[in-house]
């Protein structure tokens, strides 16, 4: 029979050979419960260069709700898209549907927040023009690069309208102002009661809204083919119904609100 001295010597010699596998197994389980996405750096207040933003709080808001940490990735708008089509990140916000995504990208079942497509000019040199079809060929319109627009925004190209595209809405509606741009297609909220009012808060008064283009959604898309993408995805659903069903999306809406 052994000594029980032995037997603790051994148990001792057990623990500390298995300590290395039970230190990894901890920081595997730590990391299924941290997730990496990306967010566009310049759509105040959706999604601010600080990491900040309506949309920011509604997702963080949601994984929490699911026990996931997650962690924003805050880049321009064009990496966002092109780091989630190439499978690099699991999800990128806030992103809405062209035809080009199919296959690639599954998208939240509810948007983060709705936005229509609204053509502005400044107050001082007025468009002129009340429909897509009567703005003259050669006019210059600021867009950004990478952004999804509606329809009606590429058929303004067709029809000779130069597409100009820029790194932020806030660098087309500079333009506007000193005169190098004619007018520019701002994304703004349509649902004043559930998120920000994004007019009130870029400075009305710098622009006059000449039309609208068209609404669409803004959603989280994630990637098809990135191995964290689909859990992604249902943990965001799941989470959202949940802060939606407790309360606390309508404290984030009602935080962010315009004043």
């Amino acid at each position: 029979m052994q000594c029980p001295h032995a037997l603790l010597r051994l148990g001792a010699a057990f623990l500390v050979a298995m300590s290395p596998a039970l230190s990894h197994a901890a920081a595997a389980a730590a990391q299924a419960d941290e997730l990496v996405i990306d967010v566009e750096d310049q759509a105040d207040p959706f999604s601010r260069p600080d990491g900040t933003g309506y949309a920011n709080d509604v997702v963080r808001a949601a994984y929490r709700a699911m026990g996931v940490n997650v962690q924003f990735d805050v880049v321009p708008y064009a990496r966002c898209k092109a780091n989630v089509l190439g499978a690099k990140v699991a999800g990128c916000f806030s992103m809405s549907w062209e035809p080009g995504f199919e296959g690639r990208l599954v998208f939240s079942q509810r948007p983060l927040f709705s936005v229509h497509a609204v053509l502005v000019a400044d107050p001082g040199r007025p468009m002129g023009a009340k429909r897509p079809q009567d703005i003259q060929a050669g006019t210059v319109v600021g867009i950004v690069n990478g952004y999804e627009y509606p329809p009606a925004v590429a058929e303004l190209a067709s029809r000779g309208v130069v597409l100009e595209p820029t790194g932020s809405e806030e660098t087309n509606l500079r333009k506007l102002a000193a005169g190098r741009i004619d007018a520019a297609v701002l994304m703004v909220s349509t649902q004043p009661e559930d998120s920000p009012d994004r007019a009130t808060l870029k400075g009305s008064k710098r622009y006059v809204p000449a039309m609208t283009l068209g609404v669409m959604g803004s959603h989280i898309g994630f990637s098809v083919q990135h191995p964290g993408g689909d859990a992604a995805r249902r943990q965001f659903d799941e989470g959202l119904r949940r802060i939606q069903a407790d309360g606390t999306l309508a404290k984030i809406s009602r935080r962010w609100r315009s004043p």
